[in-house]
């Protein structure tokens, strides 16, 4: 067996899938038609550059400022945990949190386009019956983000920087994969979303995809629910090499006092447990790829240790 060591990744910077599609309306008389795209949930807005945006989806606040569309935000939906870049985000005007946004506080500011995350469907039907542009915003994979990433480009009037930002956090996890490839990981883990019970998150989730994606089997991979209960039998079963806490798991004691188990398996008795910040494993942001490549470094260097 060899020596792992301590993994204590302190990374910086939820989830539906939503996929858009272009479609085109029935032209009115000789004018031209305009071309539409549609969220996940059936709402379609217009294609062109919107000037007065509100956005209460912290991935969709992230990824306007890495393609320099900033300009056009209106407000936004508050986190607890915080929207990147922290310093500038906390002065702009917030409409309520991302879960329960306000809609006299939306209206308030004259939008002319709402982008808002999965939690709040049924506030974009009201906006939308009062006549506001609503898209929804949500991902079930990477590739859903890399989609989004265009969408928004394309609603800012930003299409080349969104162009090339996707390409080149594309080429970033070309490089991950190529890696691992040439250097399989061959370790078990698993991110924790909880400590009382223990869960963690399928393979059909944006974690789960994050685990496949840097070699590590997830021990809680088959099991059923959106979020499942890991047992005490299974931890002590699977013997995972690495564990990752976020969400409602503050502490690596927390976890421990809650689960003693965890103190049997590799992880707990070698110290890779680690704290990662719970956005970059669930938002849909285009930072989820710098806390993947973090993440690989510091995975490669662990597998490394005693060869």
């Amino acid at each position: 067996m060899r020596k792992w060591g301590p993994i204590l990744a302190a990374l910086i910077l939820l989830g539906s899938v939503v996929f858009a599609t272009g479609t085109v309306e029935e032209p009115d008389g000789d004018a031209e038609p305009s071309e539409t795209i549609e969220d996940g949930y059936g709402n379609a807005v217009e294609v062109r550059p919107y000037e007065r945006i509100v956005v209460a989806s912290p991935g969709a606040v992230e990824a306007l400022f890495l393609i320099g569309a900033e300009g056009k935000i209106a407000a936004i939906g508050t986190s607890r945990s915080g929207v990147w870049p922290y310093d500038k985000t906390e002065l702009l005007p917030n409409v309520g949190s991302v879960a329960r946004p306000n809609l006299e506080e939306i209206v308030s500011h004259d939008p002319d386009l709402v982008i808002l995350s999965a939690m709040s469907v049924e506030l974009g039907n009201d906006l939308s019956r009062r006549g506001y542009p609503v898209f929804i915003y949500g991902a079930g994979s990477i590739d859903d983000v890399f989609d989004l990433v265009g969408v928004l480009g394309r609603l800012s009037g930003s299409e080349v920087a969104a162009e090339q930002l996707i390409n080149e956090r594309r080429a970033e996890l070309d490089r991950v994969k190529t890696e691992i490839a040439d250097r399989p990981a061959d370790i078990k883990g698993a991110f924790l979303y909880a400590a009382n019970p223990v869960m963690g998150f399928t393979e059909d989730s944006l974690p789960g995809e994050i685990l496949d994606l840097l070699g590590v089997e997830n021990i809680a991979a088959g099991l059923s629910g959106e979020r499942p209960i890991i047992s005490s039998e299974l931890l002590l079963a699977e013997n995972p090499d690495i564990l990752f806490i976020s969400m409602s798991v503050t502490s690596v004691e927390d976890l421990v006092a809650a689960e003693p188990t965890i103190l049997q398996t590799r992880a707990g008795r070698e110290g890779n447990i680690g704290m990662i910040d719970s956005a970059l494993i669930l938002r849909p942001s285009p930072r989820i790829v710098d806390g993947i490549v973090t993440l690989h470094e510091q995975l490669s260097a662990v597998g490394t240790e005693g060869e």
